[in-house]
């Protein structure tokens, strides 16, 4: 895994922080889970962050892990843990306290060349460890209180650099 450093570009987002209806101000942990349909993958990547930390799976394998510095996007080069068919996504997000959420924006390509994104939004299924599930909420795209700006870069630039922090 790598951190990001768009040059600060702070173009907009596609993808959401999200964050568990009725939860999106207490601690806790929450395991946010995508099922991703992948024909014949040949690439993948995923660029997140999550306040305040995360574990990244792909198809059950870690993938990337992290805590504190939410200010940071990852970018995982996830392309070694996919297969054809049905893939899963799976961060469980850990959160201290306060606000929480998780901003991802995934980027596959198959042996067609054909490009399919997926980002955090509504769509997402949301747990706890007790088994209950929570609707996803769109909280917004970045810059939106209380994460403010977030570094971009376009999900199939193949250039990413090691570094971003935007609370220097």
């Amino acid at each position: 895994p790598e951190l990001i450093d768009s040059g600060k570009v702070f173009t907009p987002w596609n993808s959401f922080w999200i964050a568990p209806q009725g939860k999106v101000r207490q601690g806790g942990r929450f395991i946010y889970r995508k099922e991703v349909a992948l024909a014949a993958p040949v690439s993948g990547r995923i660029r997140l962050t999550a306040d305040d930390g995360f574990i990244l799976k792909v198809n059950g394998k870690t993938a990337a892990e992290r805590t504190g510095n939410w200010r940071q996007i990852m970018d995982v080069d996830c392309t070694g843990l996919l297969k054809p068919g049905k893939n899963i996504l799976e961060v469980e997000v850990i959160n201290a306290g306060d606000w929480g959420g998780l901003l991802l924006q995934a980027g596959f390509v198959d042996a067609n060349n054909k490009k399919i994104a997926v980002n955090s939004d509504k769509s997402w299924k949301i747990s706890d460890y007790s088994g209950e599930n929570y609707a996803a909420v769109e909280i917004g795209v970045p810059p939106v209180g209380p994460w403010g700006k977030m570094p971009y870069a376009n999900i199939f630039d193949p250039v990413a650099a090691k570094k971003s922090d935007i609370s220097k």
